[in-house]
């Protein structure tokens, strides 16, 4: 039985498991755009390969020096998961959005439906995941706002200032924490097998790195998610 890992060991498994999901993306995903490159599930496959290449350049920033540039960068990163979720609904609606999408003429289609997966997560027993609030977070942040102004600035006063630094590092480790949390809920969005999905076919015997993270990170993060949510 695996025991439970820390916070760490979990951050160690990172590089192994954005490398199998790469991997397996690109090689289901392939099959599909072989055959239509404007299918819907094209459309997931280049969605997932988007998100996780994303993944990659988020781990670079997560350094107390970058890490005020991560929140831009996540909120491109989860645009390209939610809408990724979107269209893994088996409907008509589903298949004319992917169409817009590809079409690229509706300034609205690359927006997800954040309440129809709120509704579907809610149903398949998921926990709150709050997407449509956590985007609207991480949107403003990303935007020079008043908000996202002050926080470059504290960001910026921390790295100069030694009575700053613990606080800095309370900040990075939620970070980390939100970082851990988008790769499971990747990995869950593109190889999971849901009622009312279209089947994409990934492969997680592929993915067993990735399949053990995902396992054991709720454990882990989710207490320091809670503590960040208490203080907001």
């Amino acid at each position: 039985m695996m025991g439970t890992m820390t916070f760490e060991q979990l951050c160690d498994l990172v590089p192994d498991v954005l490398s199998e999901m790469t991997r397996e993306f690109v090689r289901k995903g392939g099959e599909y755009l072989d055959l239509d490159i404007t299918s819907q599930h094209s459309a997931c496959f280049m969605l997932a390969i988007r998100s996780v290449s994303l993944l990659r350049g988020m781990e670079v920033l997560l350094a107390p020096d970058t890490f005020d540039s991560w929140d831009v960068l996540m909120r491109s990163f989860m645009e390209s998961r939610d809408i990724l979720l979107t269209f893994r609904f088996d409907d008509e609606g589903t298949a004319d959005h992917v169409r817009g999408w590809f079409k690229g003429k509706d300034s609205q289609a690359w927006k997800p439906k954040h309440r129809t997966c709120e509704r579907f997560l809610t149903q398949v027993g998921a926990a709150d995941s709050e997407l449509a609030r956590r985007w609207g977070v991480f949107s403003g942040l990303a935007h020079p706002t008043a908000l996202a102004a002050r926080n470059s600035v504290a960001v910026t006063a921390a790295r100069i200032s030694s009575n700053s630094r613990p606080d800095m590092a309370i900040a990075l480790e939620e970070k980390r924490a939100d970082y851990l949390t988008s790769i499971a809920s990747l990995f869950v969005t593109a190889s999971f097998e849901l009622p009312g999905w279209i089947h994409l076919g990934c492969d997680t015997d592929r993915m067993p790195t990735a399949e053990r993270f995902r396992i054991a990170a709720p454990a882990v993060v989710l207490p320091i998610l809670k503590r960040k949510e208490g203080k907001s």
